[in-house]
């Protein structure tokens, strides 16, 4: 899933601050136009934050991102949150790597984490975050809603099918029961009784 489908950095914030609601039901936002001071998300209360959430919307994380990213730390780390956590739309490189581990050097004792396109997409796909296909219908292409309904369908009818069966066979075995209560009493009170 390409979530830089959704276009701007705007829509991307929103739809991380949603999953991030699902995923931290005491998460409080902030709206960053005044400024935020390195947060858009935060556990805790705004000044003494336990861990921070920062989400950057990029198309490439280029040297020109990267300071973004270490300004928004630097800003953030004043607080001295315990955990500082990215959510970028992009999967990192093995130099992306390099330079996340070495700002998390300098940034110790806050442990960095980044959740990059693929942790973002799997939270989208979660069953409990269904009502963001309304909302961001672009990062559900048709394929994968056929798919999830065909699933479910399959789902239902396996039950329904299961019922019937269990039906049919409660059905079958009465009747049976019946018969031989039947045929006991013909053979116990019949005419030769």
């Amino acid at each position: 899933m390409d979530l830089r489908v959704l276009g701007c950095p705007d829509r991307f914030e929103s739809l991380c601050k949603l999953l991030l609601l699902s995923e931290y039901p005491t998460i409080q936002t902030v709206d960053g136009r005044p400024g935020d001071e390195g947060k858009d998300c935060f556990l805790g209360t705004f000044h003494d934050s336990c861990v921070v959430f920062q989400i950057k919307y990029f198309e490439r994380l280029a040297s020109t991102q990267r300071r973004q990213v270490e300004a928004s730390l630097g800003t953030a780390s004043k607080s001295k949150p315990t955990k500082w956590i990215l959510l970028i739309p992009l999967e990192f490189t093995k130099h992306d790597w390099k330079w996340f581990g070495e700002l998390g050097k300098k940034y110790r004792p806050i442990e960095l984490e980044v959740w990059q396109a693929p942790k973002i997409a799997n939270l989208v796909l979660d069953k409990k975050n269904e009502g963001l296909k309304e909302r961001f219908p672009e990062l559900y292409p048709t394929s994968i809603i056929v798919e999830r309904t065909v699933v479910e369908t399959i789902e239902r009818m396996g039950l329904q099918a299961r019922e019937i069966t269990d039906s049919l066979l409660d059905r079958i075995s009465g009747r049976t029961s019946a018969r031989k209560n039947c045929r006991s009493w013909s053979e116990n009170h019949g005419p030769d009784s």
